[in-house]
């Protein structure tokens, strides 16, 4: 994956996931960042989609935390992506409607 510092947020579903899986276990940003030893920031960017995940090393250890496969992240991203895909379907019909 490549790394990408932008203030755009390009909100990827495996940010979304992430950030999902991380709220559900009821972890804190700041818990997780001083087990992982980034800074807090740093994980809130790749959470918004501002960088994304810097290595395998690194989702690995974050998903360990987390008490998560690599199996429950990849249904979880397919998830989100799904999710995804439904609001562009929405947002097709919401402009198609207001056409008419």
């Amino acid at each position: 994956m490549k790394n990408r510092r932008t203030s755009k947020i390009i909100l990827s579903p495996e940010a979304k996931a992430l950030r999902r899986i991380r709220e559900n276990r009821n972890l804190s940003i700041r818990y997780v960042a001083k087990k992982m030893k980034y800074s807090e920031s740093y994980l809130r960017h790749i959470e918004k989609g501002r960088l994304d995940i810097p290595n395998l090393v690194f989702l690995n250890k974050l998903l360990s935390i987390y008490k998560v496969s690599y199996d429950e992240f990849a249904n979880k991203v397919k998830e989100c992506n799904n999710e995804k895909t439904s609001q562009v379907q929405i947002k097709k019909l919401v402009d198609k409607l207001n056409a008419t």
